[in-house]
């Protein structure tokens, strides 16, 4: 178990550097997603730094001391 953990900390801490040669933020960006439905528009303000606008669904469980979860 301690040599699993030790390889998974040494494999996480290489690909940890990935990103480190990008070019930087794209000027626009549109993406769907099916997991949760909804739809995202990122749009580049910098070259490190972008804003990010979704529209979408979620999932909740409510509770309460006079029904059921």
């Amino acid at each position: 178990m301690k040599k699993a953990l030790a390889i998974i900390f040494m494999l996480g801490s290489f690909l940890g550097f990935a990103q480190n040669g990008s070019i930087g933020v794209k000027d626009q960006m549109f993406k769907v997603n099916l997991l949760t439905p909804g739809i995202e528009y990122e749009v580049g303000l910098t070259s490190k730094s972008s804003i990010n606008l979704g529209l979408g669904t979620g999932f909740a469980i409510t509770g309460g001391s006079d029904r059921d979860t």
